[in-house]
């Protein structure tokens, strides 16, 4: 089975996502969902929600992956979950950065994070 390599946030955003502490989200967000949140703070299904949470892999990592492959979710070498990729997408992180942090500076932690993370997002339901 594939596998995608957890960074440390993605492994806490996993966590939250499955016990529920970030509701209404069940999995990282698809690209309308991603797009909506970056535009207008809410999901497409109205929920406000106001920072993407996402997965986010290497372009090389995408390049092996297809919609309907069912992956392994790994932090240090331990399996945390097992699902199925339903979107790949490449992000417009200048866009996330303006609309989402209100500036593109890196000296913001959270634009800073967001240039730093691979540049191919993969969405995945719990």
């Amino acid at each position: 089975m594939k596998q995608i390599v957890l960074s440390k946030a993605e492994l806490s955003d996993l966590e939250l996502l499955a016990v529920g502490g970030y509701e209404p989200l069940t999995g990282f967000l698809g690209k309308d969902d991603y797009e909506s949140v970056v535009e207008t703070m809410r999901l497409t299904n109205g929920s406000v929600w106001s920072i993407p949470i996402t997965l986010a892999v290497t372009e090389q990592q995408a390049k092996q992956l297809s919609l309907g492959d069912e992956v392994e979710l790994v932090y240090d070498r331990t399996v945390y979950g097992t699902m199925e990729v339903q979107h790949i997408y490449r992000p417009d992180k200048r866009k996330e950065a303006r609309l989402v942090y209100q500036t593109e500076d890196v000296a913001h932690p959270g634009v800073k994070k967001n240039y730093l993370k691979n540049r191919i997002y993969i969405s995945v339901d719990l």
